[in-house]
């Protein structure tokens, strides 16, 4: 199986479960090609590294979850990441989702089930787009499936970041720029740089939640 490096690693496990804002393409007249990477996950016999697609859900339930969605994932998915059935359904738990109407035909709330889909910060993507300069953060559930070039893309985009950006380029609530071999313009903080710069950002689950532990 390919081997790469670990830094590498928990940057594609947090692109494929989540990428950051795209607010704005540049839109070049051809779509830069980025750079292939060597991944654990290629060919017919390639295996995903379920570490450190662990680190990577830490980023997303951590950050990315506060602005972005995963609607067509359930909490039931991440035992595919490794996540033990306990973990699985503790996490569910700790969600407020919208249960049946009250008898006097109130809204209610129930916990979390491992069935329910990942909850979203954002009753629609009218309200994400009005709390959000305009703009509704994109879903990351299948960003590696949609994109062009895929885990390379995202690769390309995560590690992509310029500082500051041009004075006359105006982002909601944005602090950076990324271009370079994706052409896009991102409104949200580089918060993986950061990461790469200090793994101990992005710490491993808790024993526990692993399988078999």
């Amino acid at each position: 199986m390919a081997k790469f490096p670990a830094s590498r690693a928990t940057a594609l496990s947090a692109a494929l479960l989540a990428s950051l804002p795209l607010l704005a393409r540049a839109a070049p007249a051809t779509p830069p090609v980025p750079p292939h990477q060597k991944w654990s996950f290629e060919g017919p016999v390639g295996q995903f590294d379920q570490k450190s697609l662990q680190r990577g859900f830490v980023v997303f339930h951590e950050i990315c979850s506060s602005c972005h969605g995963m609607r067509s994932v359930t909490y039931h998915d991440l035992l595919g990441i490794g996540l033990s059935p306990k973990a699985v359904t503790d996490l569910a738990h700790t969600k407020q989702i919208a249960g049946p109407p009250d008898a006097a035909g109130h809204p209610t709330l129930r916990p979390g089930l491992p069935d329910d889909h990942l909850t979203s910060p954002f009753p629609s993507e009218a309200a994400a787009a009005a709390m959000m300069g305009g703009v509704a953060p994109p879903d990351q559930s299948r960003l590696a499936a949609i994109q062009p070039h895929g885990a390379d893309w995202l690769y390309a985009f995560l590690t992509g970041y310029r500082m500051p950006r041009p004075p006359a380029r105006r982002l909601c609530r944005a602090s950076s720029i990324m271009t370079g071999q994706t052409g896009i313009w991102s409104g949200c903080r580089p918060h993986f740089l950061m990461m790469r710069l200090n793994s101990r950002m992005v710490p491993p689950p808790p024993p526990h939640s692993r399988r078999g532990t």
